[in-house]
């Protein structure tokens, strides 16, 4: 799946490198149709936030993005939520203690298709990890034109060098996400004038038939 793994089963496991293969994995086509409309500026009432993947905060601490969302010193449009999971009404509970509810809105699950049109509304992707094995949705989104604040985990500071929209924040706190965050949008202009060779890169490594391809070449 990615290199992270390959290098986790050599390393832990023992398993020769000779017997390994990194292949990837693709991305759905909708996340390879050009975004609606480039967006160069940010609009008067602020940025507009998403965050995709599972509630589950040990994985994914999105009440931490909610305590620096609520502490930031810039203003902030809003804050959609793709997805659910076990700590959805934790994350309920805290955003309304934080007094940040009404600026933010859970969606629940959502096909891809419907993503993607999503990541095309908003301005900034915000998904914060501490541990994964690919980390799909940072691809997903970067692919799609967005500036990503993220973590790093997986291959996403390897494969992200030389990509400023990916903005990997420098740890897991709140202070590190308001960091990245007024980063991203003190930057945003020049941040979004790399986002399309990022894309392109994205787009070029992780469609499915230079998967397949990559697959057919560890069986022969």
């Amino acid at each position: 799946l990615c290199n992270f793994i390959s290098e986790q089963a050599h390393q832990n496991w023992r398993i020769p490198c000779r017997k390994l293969a990194t292949v990837g994995t693709g991305l759905d086509d909708a996340f390879f149709v050009s975004p609606a409309r480039a967006r160069r500026m940010i609009g008067p009432k602020g940025p507009r936030f998403l965050s995709v993947g599972r509630l589950t905060l040990p994985q994914k601490p999105l009440h931490l993005i909610a305590e620096a969302l609520a502490t930031v010193n810039v203003p902030w449009h809003c804050w959609t939520i793709i997805g659910s999971g076990v700590d959805e009404q934790k994350l309920r509970e805290r955003v309304t203690a934080l007094g940040i509810l009404d600026k933010t809105v859970f969606l629940g699950m959502q096909d891809s298709a419907q993503v993607a049109a999503l990541l095309d509304a908003h301005d900034i992707a915000l998904l914060p990890s501490r541990y994964e094995s690919f980390f799909l949705t940072v691809y997903e989104a970067a692919a799609k034109g967005k500036i990503v604040i993220t973590n790093d985990v997986a291959d996403i500071r390897a494969y992200f060098t030389g990509s400023p929209s990916v903005v990997v924040a420098q740890g897991v706190t709140p202070d590190d996400y308001r960091k990245a965050m007024v980063y991203a949008i003190e930057q945003f202009g020049y941040l979004q004038s790399t986002v399309s060779e990022t894309a392109d890169r994205i787009k070029h490594d992780y469609n499915w038939s230079a998967v397949a391809e990559r697959f057919l070449q560890a069986l022969r």
